[in-house]
Parts: C-alpha cells; sequence; structure tokens
C-alpha cells in the first residue's frame, strides 16, 4: 500500500470519521482507492459505533453502497503506537490530539498536522510529489514559513482561540452538531483535492 493517511480527533465517532469518509469518496471518484489506505482513530476512544449525524453529513460526501460499506464496517478505534509509526500522513481536528500524538510517538511529529493547518500550508499548492510521505515532508518544511489556516468559511463555527482548531461538536445541539460535521466535511474535500493534484498516479 503506497499512501497511507490517518485522520484523528477525540473519541473517533464524529469528526474523524467524517474527514476519512469524504477523503475514501474523493478516491473512490478518481478510482484512485487501490492506491491508498484511509484510517481514524481517536485518542480516547471507547469502541462505539459512528455518529449518526456523521452519517447523515457523509451522506452528501459518499454514495449509498459506499456509505452503507463505511458504516457497517466501522468501530471507533483508540490509536496504537504502531499506527503512528506507519502513516505517512496524520491529520488532527486540533493542536490537543497533535500534541498527544507527538507524546506518544514522537517519530510521527514531523508527519502529524492539524486539518486546517495542512490546509493552509497547501493553499495554492502547484508542488507535486510522488507520494504521500514526500508531499508530508514538503508540508513539514513549510511550517512557520505559512500563516494559520486563512479560509474564512472554515471559521465561522470555530470556538477555540486557534484557528487551526475544529472543535468537537458531539455534545452540541443538533444543529450546531450538524453545522460542525459539514464544516469537517467540505474542509476534508478541500484537503483531499489538494492531495490528489499533488501526488499523481
Amino acid at each position: 500500500m503506497g499512501n497511507r493517511i490517518l485522520f484523528v480527533c477525540h473519541a473517533n465517532e464524529c469528526r474523524s470519521p467524517v474527514m476519512a469518509g469524504t477523503m475514501i469518496a474523493a478516491l473512490e471518484g478518481a478510482g484512485r482507492q487501490d492506491e491508498w489506505r484511509v484510517s481514524s482513530g481517536g485518542t480516547d476512544s471507547r469502541g462505539g459505533p459512528l455518529c449518526p449525524v456523521a452519517i447523515d453529513v457523509l451522506a452528501d460526501a459518499m454514495d449509498a453502497a459506499l456509505l452503507a460499506d463505511y458504516r457497517n464496517h466501522f468501530v471507533s478505534t483508540a490509536i496504537a503506537e504502531r499506527t503512528l509509526e506507519r502513516a505517512d500522513l496524520i491529520l488532527t481536528a486540533t493542536r490537543e490530539e497533535r500534541a498527544a500524538i507527538a507524546l506518544r510517538a514522537p517519530a510521527a511529529r514531523s508527519r502529524t498536522l492539524t486539518l486546517r493547518e495542512a490546509i493552509g500550508l497547501m493553499a495554492g499548492d502547484g508542488e507535486s510529489a510522488v507520494d504521500l510521505a514526500a508531499y508530508a515532508d514538503i508540508l513539514h518544511e513549510r511550517r512557520g514559513l505559512t500563516g494559520a489556516a486563512s479560509h474564512r468559511r472554515f471559521l465561522a463555527l470555530r470556538k477555540s482561540n486557534d484557528p487551526n482548531d475544529i472543535p468537537d461538536v458531539h455534545h452540541a445541539a443538533l444543529r450546531a452538531h450538524r453545522a460542525g460535521l459539514q464544516e469537517v466535511r467540505e474542509a476534508s474535500r478541500v484537503l483531499a483535492s489538494g492531495i490528489l493534484a499533488a501526488i499523481g498516479e
């Protein structure tokens, strides 16, 4: 498997499954799913099912058959050190998860960014890479050279003091919960588009 991408949030029930599901849908749409290994995990997962609101939000990203397969095989999973070490790129919902990963697997630190941080670093990107590991190196080299994510549409629901964080909306009111996960889905689409454009077939 050439490219391994891992999405991480706190419980692996809402945000990271939406990130991963959106990436899977993009790969399926491009006919490139066989080149990639997409997974998600949580820093404090309890082994629960996929959040119903996440399923609803993913219905606008995945076709019915793909979503059914994704939902039926999904179990919230705690991130393991081995998984962190093998991933070519790790994308987290917030800086808190990014820091937790750095403590658990220091060698993965250079390959770990928040989702919004990655989008900000790839903005206007015309650079290409042979694979995801090489592209992760490019993004890491840009850290400190580019400001925080500037996509205003991704900042509307921000509750964190840092624009690179996507807050946890799992226990929010239904409307806010859905809106927060829709924001995650749209950010993930931007990310998937940028990565697939940068990494040729």
